[in-house]
């Protein structure tokens, strides 16, 4: 059955708190960006509920997502949250009862979803992605059909002139008819630019009908509820353990802080700068420079990589040459957030950008003793501000936000003076005490923690004014009430925290949204259809399922045991197998083989209806008598490779063995690429520049650029292009890998490795991450971790869609110990796969989409074609099993190589994928002597569209 899939890119605001710190992006509509799907799925019922403890407010939104569409889609729903929310729960309607999700670490939630799809069941996924980001999957919604999602979030109300106040966009479902809304908890008054909104009382709480005045208004619906003066202690007991939310007021007295003569400043300059306000962050500065009158700037900016630290003079507050400097950078590449490095002499840092890290080294550097760091951002919910905010107050400082002209003063005052803060934090009868922020949101302290004795006391230490008081604070005297959303909020206070250090706190992140419930950067929430597939997965399913888990878990455990040994025994035969074909001499075959093809044509392979069919064989060019070897002690005779995609400057000494590999660099025929290939080199760039706004939503456009600057010799420019690939769409592994091949063939492996790194951390349930991650490690002379990599991918159970790959990465595991001389360690490899296979040739091809069959054909010298229906030939040609659902590799090989042309080509043969694909993007390595000392290396990068047959990409010749 196939799927297509669309992104409902909604970018809900859902539950935005109505504090004046934070932009709120205005929705977009509904936006279907896969083709193929007939009419976009569409939003045809909503419900809001609001449940309020104290200064917590837990928002929930059902959503009824209807296809109008006559083939079942992949609903992909995106959006940002506000600062200070915490999604803690969805459920999806099966068989029209809600189930609830459970959390489940992130990689592997991807993982079991994709695995389940392929079924045509019912799963459905929110994870996190990148900064404030979250993407809700659900599939299958039926053709002509409708399913039910429910969300839920957890935040802390926003304190606004003497009022608690939730602010609720609701342009997501501005074309329905009506949203019920239901109030409980405390009483609610509603307002907003809709006006007044009256409710009805019931023992329920307040409910009341949204109709279309009031979700067109161009502010929503804004709740509150009345302040009350002093301190606040709310207590929730859940699953016997009691839970505290307290709010401080502390509007206190900000007093002037000393300010630096010597700045750093880090200006993040990378593609999504576009989306930041340049005039305010300007304005801002001017207030800073002017404060500060005379100082020392040392300007980095940050893109794909770190600039060179440049020089600027402040003098009585005129920074002109700096703010025309920064007017003159381009927003453009990637964002390398940990690249630059800390400058000695500088007092305070001013970090300015979105916070978002996607490229290379991501752990900001640690300053020393006395320096600080201050965060400025302008992007609203499309910044990462938890990072940034945990950055800020770790370093000694803290994130400064603002939307619009309005918030100057107040981002003056927070970047100038040292206000009221939060400085030491003492309990008795409690634990594990967070502040939400040393400094107050709305003029209040928010804290959480948990009780585990009566007569709990709060000691805080409270600065306002330059002076620090402190305040006592009992916890015994609050009364709990049910419910869990004050530990989802202690557990949210805690993630701000560890988000400082993201990559160093991994774990802990994981296990505290795995505890808690919360989509984390670590942990998703998911959705399976039975308990056999919580099972299957081993995933603990909700509570009611937990005992009858536990039973068929333990049927379960012997089998698994068993799954390392069956791989092993399996991949040995094989192996030997490979062995055998080694060591046969194919010569007479051959022989035979070039003589009958003299005289007759080789028919086509046989396909199944509706399959591509494989053209006919090509005459032999040269006779098939002679070989040259493939042994380490064979010298093989000249190998060129040759073709329309070959590379006429990367010409290789011929090493040994005289074996000359050449490639061409594949040409894109679209008219941007023809436009820049005309332009003189130094306008190439600007010309970029000018055609982006129109294909900034396309990988051809940036992959095409790329090329073209590398051609011009312009590599720096074209490496930063091609890392705007990163920035595109969050955590998109296949536009990833595409990224890691085309570094590879631009020789480029140091900036290769971090993003293979990031593709096995999305994906390392597929053993193509930890292949090219380790052939990236090996390309960097780092050759023990490569093996160690390569290990994974041979010695680990797969998905039985992998077949053949183990065997493929024990070849290149065994040509790099071999290489290495003994200087490897090879660890529990199990002894009978430790041999070497030196090859005359070998062709690799890796494509970017799952479940996409593409399919390796080689035609030797005397004619005959080597694919998927012709795993061996005559002349001792072998190809791989066969990949059909998706990324490959498939390997063609031969020991011995005949005189003559190997014709390489790439079949585009179909696609069964929910999500609708378009062109493919293919690696092809070829190698000359492989596994030998004299082992010579091309990689090339093309794109195949569906309709693309048996495209040439390359040819050897042995003379």
């Amino acid at each position: 059955m196939r799927h297509s899939a669309f992104a409902l890119s909604c970018l809900l605001l859902l539950a935005a708190p109505a504090a004046a710190q934070a932009p709120i992006d205005r929705p977009l509509p509904p936006l279907l960006v896969s083709p193929g799907a007939e009419r976009p799925v569409q939003l045809h019922a909503a419900r809001i509920d609001v449940d309020v403890a104290g200064g917590q407010a837990q928002t929930t939104i059902e959503l009824v997502l209807r296809n109008p569409g006559n083939r079942a889609l992949e609903g992909q729903l995106a959006f940002p949250l506000q600062p200070g929310q915490e999604v803690s729960g969805f459920a999806l309607d099966i068989d029209g009862r809600m189930h609830d999700a459970v959390p489940v670490p992130k990689q592997r939630g991807r993982e079991v979803f994709e695995a389940i799809e392929r079924r045509d069941v019912d799963p459905a996924l929110l994870e996190r992605t990148e900064g404030n980001y979250f993407r809700l999957r659900v599939f299958p919604v039926p053709a002509g059909g409708e399913r039910r999602v429910r969300l839920q979030l957890v935040e802390t109300l926003a304190r606004v002139a003497g009022e608690r106040r939730l602010s609720l966009p609701l342009d997501f479902a501005a074309g329905l008819a009506a949203v019920p809304l239901r109030v409980q908890g405390e009483p609610a008054k509603a307002g907003g630019e809709m006006g007044a909104l009256a409710f009805d009382e019931t023992s329920a709480g307040q409910s009341a009908l949204l109709g279309p005045r009031q979700l067109k208004a161009a502010g929503g619906l804004v709740l509150r509820w009345p302040l009350a003066g002093g301190p606040q202690v709310q207590v929730q007991e859940h699953q016997g353990q009691r839970w505290f939310h307290v709010e401080v007021p502390l509007p206190g007295v900000a007093a002037p802080r000393p300010l630096p003569d010597h700045v750093g400043l880090l200006w993040d300059a990378s593609g999504s700068a576009g989306e930041r306000d340049q005039a305010l962050e300007f304005a801002l500065l001017d207030r800073y420079f002017a404060a500060v009158g005379d100082a020392d700037v040392g300007l980095q900016v940050l893109r794909d990589r770190a600039g060179p630290v440049r020089r600027f003079r402040v003098r009585g507050g005129d920074w002109s040459a700096l703010k025309a400097a920064l007017r003159a950078e381009v927003a453009d590449g990637a964002t390398a957030l940990g690249a630059w490095t800390v400058q000695a002499n500088v007092q305070e840092y001013l970090l300015v950008g979105d916070g978002l890290a996607n490229y290379g080294d991501t752990a900001v550097p640690t300053l020393a003793a006395g320096q600080r760091l201050y965060a400025i951002s302008t992007a609203g919910a499309r910044a990462d501000s938890v990072r940034l905010r945990a950055l800020a107050e770790a370093r000694g400082g803290r994130l400064v936000e603002l939307a619009a002209p309005a918030d100057l003063a107040r981002a003056e005052a927070e970047l100038l003076r040292d206000g009221p803060r939060l400085r030491s934090i003492d309990a008795t009868g409690a634990r594990d005490v967070v502040a939400a922020s040393v400094f107050p949101r709305g003029g209040v302290i928010s804290l959480a923690g948990q009780l585990v004795a009566g007569g709990g006391e709060l000691v805080l230490g409270l600065e306002e004014g330059g002076r620090v008081r402190e305040l006592r604070l009992p916890l015994g005297e609050a009364r709990a009430r049910p419910g869990r959303f004050l530990a989802q909020a202690w557990a949210g206070y805690r993630l701000r925290e560890l988000q400082a250090e993201p990559e160093r706190n991994r774990t802990h992140i994981r296990q505290l949204g795995q505890e808690f419930g919360l989509a984390t950067p670590e942990t998703s929430l998911i959705v399976l259809e039975t308990l056999d597939d919580y099972v299957l997965y081993d995933i603990p399913p909700p509570q009611a399922l937990h005992e009858a888990f536990l039973a068929r878990r333990r049927d379960l455990a012997a089998e698994e045991r068993d799954a390392a040994r069956v791989h092993l025994e399996e991949l040995v035969a094989a192996f030997e197998e490979k062995q055998a074909w080694w060591r046969t001499d194919f010569s007479a075959g051959s022989s035979a083989r070039a003589r009958r093809n003299r005289s007759l044509p080789e028919p086509a392979a046989p396909r199944i209806a509706g399959e591509v069919p494989v053209p006919a064989p090509l005459e032999p060019t040269m006779p098939s008598s002679a070989f040259v070897g493939g042994d380490d002690s064979d010298v093989l005779e000249t190998i060129e490779v040759t073709g329309s995609l070959l590379n006429m400057e990367d010409v290789a000494d011929g090493e040994g063995s005289g074996a000359v590999i050449v490639l061409q660099p594949w040409a894109p025929d679209s008219d941007v690429a023809r436009r820049l290939r005309a332009a003189p080199a130094d306008q190439v760039y600007a010309l970029y520049l000018d055609e982006r706004p129109a294909n900034a939503g396309s990988s051809a456009f940036f992959l095409d650029v790329a090329d073209i600057l590398l051609e011009r010799g312009q590599r720096g420019l074209a490496l930063r292009v091609l890392s705007n690939l990163a920035e595109m769409q969050l955590e998109n592994r296949a536009l990833l890998r595409v990224l890691g091949y085309r570094l590879m063939q631009a020789n480029a492996a140091e900036q290769a490795v971090p993003v293979f790194r990031r593709v096995l951390e999305i994906a390392g349930e597929e053993p193509q991450s930890y292949r090219d991650l380790g052939l990236a490690l090996d390309a960097v002379g780092r050759a023990q971790e490569a093996v160690d990599a390569l290990r994974v991918v041979v010695e680990r159970p797969w998905d039985g869609r992998f077949g053949g790959i183990a065997l493929i990465a024990l070849a290149e595991l065994n040509a790099i110990a071999r290489r290495e001389q003994g200087r490897i360690d090879l660890g529990q490899l199990d002894p009978r796969l430790r041999h070497n296979l030196p090859l005359a040739l070998r062709a690799v091809l890796s494509w970017d989409a799952d479940n996409t069959d593409m399919d390796l054909w080689v035609t030797q010298p005397d004619g005959e074609r080597c694919g998927y229906s012709n795993t061996r030939t005559a002349a001792g040609g072998r190809i791989s099993e066969d990949f059909t659902g998706g990324y490959g590799p498939e390997e063609y090989s031969i020991r011995r190589a005949a005189p003559g042309k190997y014709r390489v080509e790439v079949d585009y043969f179909g696609d069964s994928q929910a999500l609708v694909s378009g062109a493919v993007t293919v690696q092809v390595w070829l190698s000359a002597d492989f596994g030998t000392s004299r082992q010579r290396d091309q990689r090339l990068t093309v794109r195949l569209a569906p309709d693309e047959d048996n495209l040439l990409v390359g040819e050897f010749e042995v003379r």
